[in-house]
C-alpha cells in the first residue's frame, strides 16, 4: 500500500521560516540594545556614586566652615553684648541640610548599585541562553525548514507516471469484420 503526503501549503512553511528569520534578527538586536542599556545604567549609577561622595565631602567641609564661622562670631563682642549670629546660624542650617541631602543621595546610590548588579545577574542567564539558541539552534532550524520546503516542492513537481492509454477493444456482440 502506497502512502502519499498531504501537503496543504508549502507557502505556510516559507512564511514561517521568514518570520523565524525576522524574529532572530530582532531578538539579537534587542539583546544587544538591552546590554547597552545595562552598561549605560551601571556607568551612570557608578558616576552618581562618585558625584554624591564628592558632594558629601564638600558639604562636610561647608558644615565645618559654617560651625567655625558661627563659633568665631559668638566670641565677638559688640560693646558688652554678644554679636548677632543669625546669618551664621542660617548658613549652618543650610550647610547641614545640604549635607543631609548629599548623604541621602549617596546612600540611595549605594543601595541601588548592588540591587542593579543582582538584577543584571538574574537577567544574564536567560539572555545568554536565548543568544545561544539564536546563534546555534536557529540556523539549524532555518536550514531544516529550507530543506523540507525544497523536498516538498520537488515532491509536488513530480509528475505522476503516465499509464499507456488502453487500446479500444472491439465490442463483443459484433463479429469482427
Amino acid at each position: 500500500m502506497s502512502q502519499s503526503a498531504r501537503v496543504a501549503s508549502i507557502e505556510a512553511l516559507v512564511d514561517f521560516r521568514a518570520a523565524l528569520c525576522t524574529f532572530g534578527e530582532e531578538a539579537k538586536e534587542t539583546l544587544a540594545g538591552v546590554q547597552l542599556a545595562i552598561q549605560r545604567t551601571q556607568d551612570w549609577l557608578e558616576g552618581q556614586a562618585k558625584l554624591w561622595q564628592h558632594e558629601t565631602r564638600r558639604a562636610e567641609d561647608a558644615v565645618a566652615e559654617a560651625k567655625t564661622e558661627l563659633a568665631r562670631r559668638k566670641m565677638m563682642r559688640v560693646g558688652d553684648r554678644a554679636a548677632d549670629t543669625t546669618e551664621q546660624e542660617k548658613a549652618l542650617r543650610r550647610a547641614l541640610a545640604r549635607l543631609e541631602h548629599a548623604e541621602e543621595k549617596l546612600a540611595a546610590t549605594r543601595r541601588w548599585l548592588p540591587a542593579l548588579r543582582r538584577e543584571v545577574d538574574e537577567y544574564q542567564g536567560p539572555a545568554r541562553q536565548l543568544a545561544g539558541v539564536l546563534e546555534g539552534e536557529q540556523p539549524r532550524a532555518l536550514a531544516l525548514l529550507l530543506q523540507k520546503t525544497d523536498t516538498l516542492e520537488a515532491y509536488i513537481g513530480l509528475a505522476a507516471p503516465r499509464m499507456p492509454a488502453p487500446s479500444p477493444e472491439p465490442p463483443k456482440d459484433t463479429p469482427p469484420g
